[in-house]
């Protein structure tokens, strides 16, 4: 011990290492050590560290431990104490007989093969995993003995029931049939006096209550022993699940006491993401990161701190949280000792600190001490007690304790025995008074030591947490590709996680790809997207963190994540690519995979999540598949036997599958298809649901179901959200009410539904349905659930010119939208046609909404016509309030006005232009009949160069605002005339709240577009831009002209109207990047 700790000092400290205080530290450890029996033990946890470094095991180790510079010495911490002033006593205490105790976290899927290594090394006999045992309490003994005695179950279920059954706080029967006693039950007192049966049921079911009813094994614990096992404890046989051959009889408690040691072997899958974000950024850029070379504090730490400032924390290790996140982005850490400082700090008790320390930290209000002896021990945190180390330390400094002694009032104080706390404060108050400091003071210091005696945390804990913490947020701010590539592929089996992650994925400009058989591997990996490829995420233009993501990276689903697929069959399809290529057609596939070994089922589900997409329609391939199947097995069973067709004759080769046709069929729902991907993959690999209504949910809800916490107790909520599970359970008078999970693009919570709500809304309750959630929140141990008070299939929007939305706004700034792309803010229109493209007539269906996109585009040409389009609802009337449903909804008299205009008629102006550029004569006729009567609000202008297709010539010498419709109102409806500048007029477009209208002043802004290629950028830009023009509204009208290929196309907004300011033009010209004329004076 001595040997391995002085050589480690050495190589650690250099020449410190001989510096009086740390060789006085050094000596008091191993005296401590031997004193009290354990070096051995270290010894033993030291060999398990050097084994797990020479097996590229990372490991970390929790708890007190990291106060020991011996243990960091021999490699078994990774954190100086001295340096982060951590105390040895809080570990080891000779004032105190207890065991020492490293608890140490593994990566969760190489901790068995660290077990294995101490069975190995120390023996099988001498080596064994402790067991649990599971005792009976009070309810499951009156279920027992009930069972046993052929009581009526109802009658038995309603007696157990009458015990509270808390988590964290177990009652006995003793407890309930006790006057005073808070758990006192009169109701089941009556019945035990009353009923025989009853009362010999009770009696019999208190004498077994905590009487062992079956045996366990401990997750972590494991005993190693210096002789064989059975000298000490009986054994038993090792269970199925077990790792050592044999488990202890005797529980830990019972192996303490006769001074067996133990070690704790912990599963962390944080450190499992950070060892494969290390093996991909080796592979990737040729750095090779270990835990010791991870920087977590000095200079080149800076990036993980401006990341954890930003509040970007999704996937970093102990900050995830919502509160956490608050408390960072106004904290904004920058030096280790913050991270550690706020680890400690949020839990229950020092929280109400917090603000304090901040503004302490920001120099926003002085720092002071109780007394000037304090200021050494207190500096780091601003004169604030946080760590037990504090306590120690002010304790053995002030009143002369040692450090053991000072150890041992702090737990007896942390009790909170009257006694106790009473007898220490004489002490440290004489104390103080011998080292000269007041009694006023001393008081006061003890007050303190009181009450953070209760709550304050272990500073080394604090600090090994901390270490990762920043670790973690080091490599997702320079490697951010990677840190999220391992997180998915570590959590894929967590539904949630992974959907959390693919939308931070894409909102960090990451795309994420849904399983191909041409690029798909066996599990997510990172891929490189050609440079001309479509942008599919865009980077989130409300993030705080400027990530580092190269352009075109991207992130694709594995095959075998697929539900009823497995490794074996990916396998067969990675064998076969990797010795031809990529599959050029389907044909191609079934030749050169063996299908037989494939299977139709995992082939099946492979085509339901999109990953044959390139070869066809899934209603197609689904259609063919067992010919694909058959053909495939025929080819192979010929090759396999060397049987030659008429083609290997004539020297074709060998046997090749034939043509495959696909079945000219429709492609199936968009809905089907999320619902298939929710089923096979777990997540929706293209988008939520919710992503596919064109709705503003920040508009709507008040916060997420990921944000839904503490802070909205008791306040009123809405919530937009999926139904995934619906629970119902009878209450004590018979009711039935039910507890709701949904979930959102940002995670999942839970909705209670209260008996009279849920008789009134019970009809609805269908899952994978979309809904509005109103209620109230309320926080109880620790989890915040909806009180459900109405349910709504649509969603009012107030759309007052010049007015705020009438919804509660978000307690906090609006969530990021999904994949960087702002929802759209339009509305529906409803018709006759509407509720009959529900799916089968589902009142809530959600696809008739506006589906999802690939929904649209497959239902034929004439939903492509709709699309294209320019000629939306009439102009509201202000006051108007337009419902968007979530479900159809009734016709509505008024239902033909009142909508906003919509970034649809945008994109229909895209893909207009984008068809007229290869045909010059686009049909003049077709206008769809439900948009025949209200006057257009967007009107096409033709292009200067072309004719427009009524047959009018287009005069090139004029400005290109002439009108000449490309798309004219059938001869049934005169043709729509331009709204005129007078009074009279009562649409938005005025920009009067009133609805009265003014004269128009005259002027016109007209912008032009210069259209860059990429279809799904453009969209996206002018849609911005749309939506800054409208915002605020005014009385200035506004054209957008399109340029791209030498052709022009100019769209005119008669109803809508812009503000024509100095920083509007700038905001276009630097933003934007566009030009713009203004002409007309104010």
């Amino acid at each position: 011990m001595r040997k391995l700790t002085e050589e480690g000092l050495e190589r650690l400290y250099g020449d410190n290492a001989y510096n009086p205080e740390v060789q006085e530290r050094k000596e008091r450890e191993l005296k401590i050590i031997h004193q009290m029996g354990f070096d051995v033990y270290f010894l033993i946890v030291a060999d398990l560290c050097r084994y797990a470094k020479s097996r590229n095991i990372w490991w970390n180790v929790r708890g007190s431990g990291a106060g020991s510079l011996v243990a960091y010495c021999t490699g078994i911490t990774g954190i100086d104490p001295l340096k982060n002033n951590l105390i040895f006593e809080r570990f080891l205490n000779p004032a105190r007989v207890s065991m020492p105790d490293f608890d140490l976290d593994f990566p969760d899927d190489q901790r068995e093969e660290m077990i294995r290594y101490t069975v190995q090394k120390y023996g099988d006999d001498q080596v064994a995993q402790i067991a649990t045992m599971n005792r009976m309490k009070a309810r499951a003994a009156i279920r027992d003995v009930g069972r046993a005695k052929g009581i009526q179950l109802s009658q038995v279920d309603r007696i157990a029931k009458l015990i509270p059954a808390i988590p964290g706080k177990p009652a006995t029967i003793q407890d309930v049939l006790t006057e005073g006693h808070e758990f006192y039950n009169p109701e089941l007192v009556e019945l035990v006096k009353k009923d025989q049966v009853i009362q010999d049921l009770v009696e019999t079911s208190m004498k077994l209550e905590g009487v062992a009813r079956n045996s366990g094994v401990h997750a972590a614990a494991v005993i190693v022993a210096d002789r064989e096992l059975t000298h000490y404890t009986p054994l038993m046989r090792a269970s199925k699940g077990s790792i050592t051959n044999a488990v202890t009889q005797y529980e830990f408690p019972i192996l303490e006491s006769i001074g067996l040691l133990k070690v704790d072997f912990l599963g962390l899958s944080t450190l499992t993401v950070m060892r494969e974000a290390g093996r991909l950024i080796k592979e990737r850029h040729g750095i090779e990161y270990a835990l010791a070379n991870i920087p977590f504090e000095g200079e080149e730490a800076t990036e993980a701190f401006k990341l954890l400032s930003s509040g970007e924390v999704s996937g970093v290790f102990q900050v995830e949280g919502q509160g956490m996140r608050r408390v960072l982005t106004e904290m904004r850490p920058s030096a280790f000792e913050h991270i550690i400082a706020t680890i400690s700090l949020y839990r229950p008790g020092p929280m109400e600190y917090i603000p304090q320390f901040i503004r302490r930290m920001h120099g926003e209000e002085e720092v002071e001490f109780k007394h000037p002896k304090l200021e050494s021990i207190l500096r780091e945190t601003y004169g604030i007690l946080v760590y037990q180390e504090q306590i120690i330390q002010v304790l053995s400094q002030l009143a002369g304790y040692s450090p053991g002694e000072a150890d041992l009032v702090r737990r007896a104080v942390s009790k909170k025995k009257a006694s106790d706390i009473e007898k220490h404060k004489k002490g440290f108050v004489e104390g103080c008074k011998k080292n000269g400091i007041p009694e006023a003071a001393a008081v006061a210091i003890y007050g303190d030591i009181e009450f953070f005696a209760r709550y304050g945390f272990n500073k080394s804990h604090a600090a090994d947490y901390a270490v990762i913490c920043v670790q973690t947020a080091y490599l997702k701010a320079h490697y951010p590709v990677e840190y999220m590539a391992a997180l998915l592929l570590v959590e894929r089996d967590k539904t949630e996680k992974v959907t959390n992650f693919i939308h931070e994925c894409r909102r960090m400009g990451i795309e994420v790809l849904p399983p191909d058989v041409n690029y798909s591997g066996l599990d997510f990996e990172i891929q490189e997207r050609p440079a001309d490829a479509p942008v599919l995420a865009h980077r989130d233009p409300l993030l705080g963190y400027d990530f580092p993501v190269p352009p075109g990276s991207a992130i694709r689903f594995g095959m075998a994540a697929t539900k009823n697929v497995g490794e074996a069959p990916v396998e067969v399809i990675l064998k076969a690519r990797a010795e031809g290529g990529p599959f050029t057609s389907l044909e191609d596939f079934c030749d050169r995979v063996d299908l037989r070994q494939v299977g139709k089922r995992p082939l099946e589900c492979l085509i339901k999540v999109g990953a044959f997409d390139r070869f066809g329609r899934r209603s197609q391939l689904l259609a063919v598949l067992d010919q694909m199947v058959e053909k495939s097995s025929q080819v192979h069973n010929d090759r396999a036997s060397g049987q030659l067709s008429m083609f290997d004759l004539l020297g074709a080769g060998g046997a090749q599958v034939t043509a495959i046709p696909l079945p000219d069929i429709e492609e199936v729902k968009g809905k089907e298809k999320l619902q298939w991907e929710k089923e096979l993959l777990g997540v929706y690999a293209n988008s939520h649901p919710l992503q596919q209504m064109s709705i503003d949910w920040q508009r709507v809800a008040t916060c997420s179901c990921g944000e839904l916490d503490e802070r909205y107790d008791g306040k009123g909520v809405a919530l937009a959200g999926m139904i995934t599970n619906v629970r119902t359970i009878n209450t004590k008078k018979g009711d039935q009410m039910a507890f709701l999970q949904i979930e959102d693009m940002q995670g999942q919570c839970e909705v209670v539904v209260f008996p009279r709500t849920y008789a009134e809304v019970k009809e609805k309750l269908i899952p994978d349905q979309v809904y509005l959630f109103k209620g109230k929140a309320q926080t109880r141990e620790g989890q915040t659930s909806l009180l459900l008070d109405t349910l709504q299939t649509y969603v009012e929007l107030p759309k007052d010119v010049g007015e705020e939305t009438q919804l509660q706004r978000p307690l906090l700034p609006p969530l990021p939208t999904f994949n960087g792309l702002a929802l759209a803010d339009e509305e529906t229109e409803y018709d006759a046609g509407q509720s009959e493209s529900s799916d089968e007539g589902d009142e809530f269906s959600v696809a008739a909404l506006a589906g999802p996109a690939d929904e649209r585009e497959d239902e034929g040409e004439d939903a492509g016509d709709d699309e294209a389009v320019l000629t939306p609802a009439a102009v509201a009337e202000p006051a108007m309030v337009a419902a968007q449903a979530l479900a159809p909804a009734p016709t509505h008299p008024k239902s033909a006005n009142g909508h906003a205009y919509a970034i649809d008629d945008i994109n229909a102006a895209f893909d207009l232009a984008a068809t007229e550029q290869d045909d010059s004569s686009p049909d003049p006729s077709y206008t769809p009949a439900s948009f025949a009567q209200p006057a257009p609000r967007l009107e096409r202008l033709a292009s200067p160069n072309k004719p427009s297709a009524a047959g009018e010539q287009s005069n090139t010498s004029d400005t290109p605002s002439a009108k000449m419709h490309t798309a004219p109102q059938p001869e049934a409806s005169p043709p729509a005339e331009e709204p005129k500048p007078t009074g009279e007029h009562r649409g938005p477009g005025n920009g009067h709240r009133n609805g009265k209208g003014s004269p128009h002043h005259g002027r016109e802004l007209r912008i032009t577009f210069r259209r860059s290629g990429d279809l799904e950028r453009d969209k996206f830009r002018l849609k911005g831009i749309y939506d800054r023009l409208c915002d605020p509204r005014g009385r200035d009208r506004f054209f957008i002209r399109l340029e791209y290929n030498g052709q022009a196309h100019e769209l005119a907004f008669p109803n809508d109207h812009c503000t024509i300011t100095e920083r509007l033009l700038q905001e276009l010209q630097k933003h934007f990047r566009v030009d713009v004329a203004v002409k007309g004076q104010e």
